[in-house]
């Protein structure tokens, strides 16, 4: 189904690097056994569900503590941070641990995931507890005008104190867009604006359409992490959520539109295989596994390319990466992690997160007249999403989470989950948006 000014996707809706012939694996939505799986949605309970996901958030994952303990059992980054109250955490089941992991890009997205929940809930608490974490953000942001670095966000991610990293910093963004569109409040706006000011001065290679990995911002160098230049390129095209093309929206300043299309052209030039980019950390490509997310973060922007364009190449992108995920998509809904080119697994290490950001593209698509192709695999993602919720736990800290992934046996009787706020942040996004849109 199709409505004006959208096209059919077809078998001649290929890519510029189509080098060779992939295996392509057709799901049987009417088999039994998934027809035994498909039970009608009860939105009464979907409602329930979205309320409890966003409580884990409020009352579990959420720090309310300027200071925080980093169990050396988990990882060994020394994330710096002058006052952490507001950072969205993990938590491990194994240990009955909280961690914390990119913090600055965890937060800004569950602050978009909770201002998508507040529209179907109407609950004030929820939106409290999105305030919260923006003050996260702008506590690590440089507001000083008079400073050569005014407008960066400091976005930790590998344990380095020093070093920002541009896609983590760029993925906070849209919490902050989402927060100043809901109250109005065009201080987060400005914070916004600043940052992308920031980026496309410090760290966007022009020429390439690709920007710059870190930016040290003790001795001001911008530099490509290692793994980026092992994978043969000097940065990384980094579009998430469309944050440039939404600044010039906002402010109209076409060198935001430039930048957002110039790492546009970029993807399409190196996109391998169909609706992916596996030459692009963190995919490895020398084992030739596919990031769960890679194609979510710079699929769904190329809807919103098309949306502003006209442009059909954007939006046969767009269609390429949903189909990606189509074909990734495993028969109870779920993906993995480590799903390689011909959309083989590992045995552990699920990656719900993965699905649900791929329901979300699914959603846009199905609201531009595709509803045929990719409402049953949205609706199996919700499900999977649904189904890994806990929802009556002995251990509390689990009470409204989603599980992420299953661990690898570690030889104890520990429970082998890991709880990565990820999987609960992406529920709620893609359950708000699937409600919304009355598509259970």
């Amino acid at each position: 189904m199709t409505i004006k000014g959208t096209i059919p996707f077809d078998p001649s809706c290929k890519s510029k690097r189509n080098e060779q012939n992939t295996k392509s694996r057709v799901i049987n939505y009417e088999s039994k056994w998934l027809k035994d799986n498909n039970a009608a949605f009860n939105y009464d309970e979907m409602k329930e569900s979205l309320n409890l996901a966003c409580n884990w958030i409020i009352k579990h994952s959420l720090c309310n503590n300027e200071t925080i303990d980093i169990p050396k059992s988990v990882h060994n980054y020394n994330y710096k941070y002058s006052n952490w109250t507001g950072v969205i955490r993990e938590y491990n089941a194994q240990t009955r641990e909280w961690y914390v992991f990119g913090p600055i890009w965890h937060t800004g997205q569950a602050i978009k995931a909770l201002v998508m929940a507040y529209k179907i809930l109407k609950d004030k608490t929820i939106i409290d507890a999105a305030e919260k974490c923006c003050r996260f953000i702008l506590n690590a942001a440089i507001l000083n005008p008079d400073k050569e670095d005014f407008g960066m966000i400091n976005s930790q991610e590998n344990g380095e104190p020093m070093v920002s990293w541009t896609s983590c910093m760029l993925e906070a963004l849209d919490g902050l867009i989402s927060m100043a569109e809901l109250t109005g409040n065009d201080k987060y706006w400005d914070i916004v604006i600043n940052c992308l000011v920031w980026t496309q001065r410090k760290l966007f290679l022009k020429e390439e359409g690709l920007f710059l990995d870190n930016y040290n911002f003790e001795t001001g160098t911008a530099y490509s992490a290692p793994n980026t230049l092992r994978h043969g390129v000097p940065g990384r095209p980094l579009i998430d959520d469309a944050v440039f093309l939404k600044g010039y929206q906002r402010t109209k300043n076409l060198e935001f539109r430039e930048t957002f299309y110039l790492t546009a052209q970029r993807l399409l030039d190196e996109e391998y295989p169909e609706g992916n980019w596996i030459k692009f950390p963190p995919c490895d490509q020398v084992g030739g596994f596919l990031h769960p997310r890679q194609a979510y973060w710079w699929g769904r922007p190329m809807m919103m390319a098309w949306q502003d364009s006209g442009q059909s190449e954007y939006l046969k992108c767009a269609l390429r990466s949903a189909n990606w995920y189509k074909k990734a998509q495993r028969l109870d809904g779920g993906m993995f992690r480590m799903t390689n080119l011909d959309f083989n697994t590992t045995s552990y290490g699920q990656a719900t997160s993965g699905i649900l950001s791929a329901a979300c593209l699914w959603n846009d698509l199905i609201i531009a007249g595709y509803e045929d192709d990719y409402i049953k695999p949205l609706q199996q993602a919700i499900r999977f999403g649904h189904k890994m919720q806990f929802k009556n736990t002995a251990d509390v800290n689990l009470t409204g989470a989603i599980l992420e992934k299953v661990l690898e046996p570690n030889g104890s009787d520990n429970p082998p989950f890991l709880i990565r706020d990820l999987g609960t942040i992406f529920y709620i996004q893609a359950l708000s948006l699937t409600m919304q849109n009355n598509l259970l």
